[in-house]
């Protein structure tokens, strides 16, 4: 935790000017303190030609996050939201533990704030596997009903994940 610590202090000190900082694909930055720490803490004025990008499940990214954010607001330049599912019933399975009704409440705001120009380029994303594959024109409708920029598919990858046999069932795309 210390360590932990040091490297997020150096970070919120450095000088990050012309950088992109990509919060993060290797989980959610609303659940660890430390990258919470950094969206909260940074002074964006002071670091001119930051851009942020944004990678999240949505479930935490709410009015009150944004309002945490409120010092790198103008260095936000995309927000991606990954979703796998346009039904409940199928977002129950892509993304167990988490809350459709929830979700849906802060792609609303989140489409808010995108028309209005507070997010410059809002995304969604989707990937694709055997339990969703059918609702992809679906979520497409998702994505134009929310006015995102984009609907981004991608194949379901095995990070270590899934067992061998788990990941060929998920994997359609694959001849075998």
């Amino acid at each position: 935790k210390a360590h932990l610590d040091k490297i997020t202090n150096e970070l919120l000190n450095r000088d990050l000017s012309d950088t992109k900082v990509i919060a993060c694909s290797s989980g959610d930055p609303f659940v660890g303190e430390y990258f919470k720490k950094f969206l909260y803490e940074l002074e964006g004025s002071e670091h001119e030609g930051l851009k942020i990008q944004i990678m999240t499940n949505g479930v935490l990214f709410n009015k009150r996050a944004w309002e945490k954010m409120y010092k790198i607001h103008s260095q936000i330049e995309m927000v991606c939201i990954s979703i796998d599912a346009a039904t409940e019933e199928t977002y129950g399975i892509t993304r167990k533990g988490g809350s459709w009704k929830l979700l849906m409440e802060n792609l609303q705001f989140l489409s808010l704030l995108r028309e209005r120009g507070e997010i410059p380029f809002l995304r969604i994303d989707f990937v694709v596997q055997d339990h969703n594959y059918q609702e992809i024109p679906a979520f497409i409708k998702l994505g134009e009903k929310l006015k995102v920029d984009q609907v981004f598919f991608q194949k379901v990858a095995n990070w270590g994940t899934f067992s061998q046999e788990e990941y060929e069932k998920r994997c359609i795309y694959s001849e075998s």
